[in-house]
């Protein structure tokens, strides 16, 4: 998304506001009329007013919207031959290398920076302007000495179009260029004093105020204090695109850089999803118990309060992965996790093994608990705990109310269920998904009814309201529950809603667009957003389940195909892995990791959990 489409969009969203401001006053002002037209030449001068002002309405917000922009809007460019870059870089540093070498060019047709990146960081940058695209890249490498060279990669930022940065007011210069893709810097100023996409990524700075303090998924924006902080004037910015390139190993020996994520070969979902659970075997301590947030930037692991029920989904998705790939310590890595869970579990839910948070005991997390013993117990052939597994499942049963709902909560002090609070998200959905594998895993027929109730009631009345007519919730764990279950008892029904699910997500995903590499393949709402990867591996983890199920009934998957490869190339894409690590000063530490968002450095246990999920069951549909 170009900052001048964030600004349109912005625009435009006002005119929409002030329309629906304008028909509310429509009413009073025709009450108002009627009331005048008796009074002779007040009705010709109202309606001259009229149509004045309704002129005014709909011409002044257009031509508003047009200054706007014709002013800030950024010009695209044509696409740079990656030969070409390959050349230039080549040629810089080859220059870099034989010091002193010529490069001195009067002309600035092209314009671009030249940064050498070692150990995490920017070593050495350089300007250059020059005739050619070559021109100004010998520029730029002629000004670094050769000492600037060992361990270190070269990347370009070819400089584009250019125009102002909003200045006032100051809440949309916050939101009016795109981070990790555009730049900034002082008009007239000197060039050197430059903000440039990796800046604003390394600085981990997007979305440092999200727009809503309790929904930190929608952030916007970067703090306009840090812009001034790093151009030194608050005043006469301006941002300008650029065409990004890195040094890689790649046959090309070049790569393009899309938003700080290395352009790198189609990455295979084995691979990356191994990647991913050896981050997390490298996140889980000695107790087994994981490092639940971690900074690839600074290297760093900032303490967070822990999350039993992520940590229950952490130990499912390593017993998953060890089916893919023996030998890789998966399944002893969720044996130490389970050995802690259940440490911290007791049978104080009506006599029935549970884990409590204070005096109460929620459905979410035990539901999880169960998924992680049975799913280890499938993986490793270890029945060790199949005894406990069932008692946490017969906890799950006594919370199933008669329409196949779940009561959320257990008052573990006063040994009841409590009845009446509102739902706790995806409780129940869990609940379907603990209880459809359990059946299959300890073959309990009691267990397999409770999982078909509970899909009836997720797939049926919990949409039975007016709004469940035309969209759906965050039904993922559901759809997984489905292809858990043992497929004679899958009721068409429920392939036909998952079916629907997977169609309503298809229309929030991003389709392949060249103004916008880094977003293919994700889930969001526009452009002016910038999507995170937790919701692609969430979806992906669900629709790779619907896949399954479809092919087994079937049904036509080609479209629902598409979208599950694009989704979970989009998870390996963006991975942090060799050739992709260059903002990173511990490369190995970062490996396997999922961020949360292109321009967000923020791993967390439960992000890299979920796409190893759905990337190992991608892999197992031959994707």
């Amino acid at each position: 998304a170009r900052g001048g489409d964030r600004v349109l969009a912005l625009v435009v969203a006002l005119l929409i506001a002030a329309t629906a401001f304008q028909l509310l006053a429509l009413y009073p002002a025709l009450r108002l009329k009627a009331l005048l037209a008796d009074k002779g030449g007040m009705s010709g001068l109202w309606r001259t007013g009229t149509r004045a002002a309704l002129a005014g309405f709909v011409i002044v917000p257009l031509a508003f919207a047009f200054v706007v922009h014709s002013r800030f809007a950024l010009a695209s460019a044509a696409p740079l031959p990656l030969i070409e870059v390959a050349e230039a870089l080549k040629a810089a540093r080859a220059c870099i290398e034989t010091q002193p070498c010529s490069a001195s060019s009067l002309s600035s047709k092209h314009e671009v920076y030249l940064t050498v990146f070692a150990a995490g960081s920017v070593r050495a940058r350089a300007h250059g302007k020059g005739e050619s695209m070559r021109a100004a890249v010998l520029q730029a490498a002629s000004r670094f000495p050769s000492s600037v060279l060992p361990d270190a990669k070269l990347k370009l930022d070819v400089v584009g179009s250019a125009a102002p940065l909003l200045a006032w007011p100051e809440a949309l210069q916050a939101v009016a260029f795109d981070p990790g893709h555009d730049g900034l810097r002082v008009a007239a100023g000197d060039p050197n004093t430059v903000v440039l996409p990796d800046d604003v990524i390394a600085a981990d700075v997007y979305g440092e105020s999200p727009l809503l303090p309790f929904l930190k998924e929608v952030r916007l924006g970067v703090p306009t204090h840090w812009i001034h902080q790093k151009l030194k004037a608050p005043r006469s910015i301006e941002r300008f695109t650029v065409q990004s390139f890195m040094e890689c190993d790649e046959p090309q020996s070049v790569c393009a850089v899309e938003r700080g994520v290395v352009q790198l070969g189609r990455t295979n979902t084995q691979a990356a999803a191994v990647a991913a659970g050896q981050f997390i075997v490298r996140s889980e301590r000695p107790d087994g118990t994981f490092t639940y947030v971690y900074r690839p930037w600074t290297n760093t692991t900032p303490p967070q309060g822990y999350s039993e029920a992520r940590h229950a989904g952490t130990a499912y998705a390593l017993a998953m992965l060890e089916p893919l790939a023996p030998g890789h310590g998966f399944v002893g890595s969720s044996q130490r996790a389970l050995r802690w869970l259940l440490d911290h579990m007791a049978p104080l839910c009506d006599g029935h093994l549970c884990l409590r948070e204070g005096p109460l005991a929620r459905v979410g997390p035990n539901a999880l608990a169960l998924l992680a013993l049975v799913t280890y117990q499938q993986a490793s052939g270890d029945t060790t705990w199949s005894k406990q597994a069932a008692d946490v499942a017969a906890f799950l049963l006594q919370q199933q109310k008669p329409n196949g709902d779940l009561v959320a909560t257990y008052d573990v002090q006063e040994g009841r269920r409590v009845n009446g609070t509102a739902p706790q998200m995806f409780a129940t959905e869990e609940a379907a998904m603990a209880l459809a594998t359990a059946s299959r895993v300890l073959q309990d027929p009691k267990l397999k009814a409770a999982a078909v109730k509970t899909l009836g009631f997720l797939t049926g009345e919990k949409y039975s309201d007016f709004l469940g007519r035309w969209s759906y919730g965050i039904d993922s764990w559901t759809c997984m529950a489905v292809e858990a279950l043992d497929q004679d008892a899958v009721q068409d029904e429920w392939i036909d809603f998952c079916l629907g699910y997977a169609d309503f997500l298809a229309r929030l995903q991003f389709a392949p667009d060249e103004r916008a590499g880094a977003f293919t393949g994700h889930y969001g709402f526009s452009h002016v957003l910038i999507p995170q990867a937790p919701a692609a591996a969430g979806f992906a983890e669900a629709l790779t389940a619907v896949l399954a199920v479809a092919k087994r009934h079937h049904k036509n998957v080609s479209a629902l195909q598409t979208q599950v490869t694009q989704a979970l190339h989009a998870l390996a894409q963006d991975q942090i892995k060799p050739g992709n690590d260059y903002l990173a000063p511990v490369p190995a530490a970062a490996w396997g990791g999922i961020r949360r968002s292109v321009v967000e450095s923020e791993v967390r246990i439960d992000f890299v959990q979920h796409a190893a999920s759905a990337l190992a069951r991608g892999n197992a549909l031959g994707i």
